[in-house]
C-alpha cells in the first residue's frame, strides 16, 4: 500500500485463524571467523526502521508513511502455527510441491 500508492491488494482474514510467518537470520560457526555478527547487529537495530520503507524515504518520513497502512493490516484473532515435528515430518513434500 505504501510503496505501490495503492488498496488493491489486501490480506484476508480467515476465521479458522492466520498462520505465523516467523523470519530469521543466523550466523554458522562451522569455518567462519564470525564476520556476520556486525551485519546481525544491523537486523536487530537499524534495519527494523528501513524494512517497510518506499525507496527514497527518510526513517522518519517512512514511519509516517508506512503506519497508515499498518492500521489497515489484519489483526489476527487467531494465530496458528506448525509445530517442529508437523514442519520436519512435510517439508520435503511441500517444497517439491512448490509451496515455497
Amino acid at each position: 500500500m505504501v510503496a505501490e500508492s495503492t488498496e488493491r491488494y489486501q490480506a484476508a482474514s480467515f476465521e479458522e485463524g492466520e498462520y505465523l510467518q516467523i523470519e530469521v537470520a543466523g550466523i554458522t560457526t562451522t569455518g567462519a571467523k564470525n564476520p556476520g555478527a556486525k551485519f546481525l547487529a544491523f537486523m536487530t537495530g537499524q534495519f527494523q526502521n528501513v524494512i517497510p520503507r518506499p525507496t527514497g524515504c527518510s526513517q522518519r518520513e517512512n514511519r509516517q508513511a508506512a503506519q497508515p497502512a499498518f492500521d489497515k493490516l489484519v489483526k489476527p484473532v487467531k494465530t496458528l502455527l506448525f509445530s517442529p515435528e508437523e514442519v520436519a515430518a512435510n517439508r520435503k513434500a511441500w517444497w517439491m510441491s512448490g509451496w515455497r
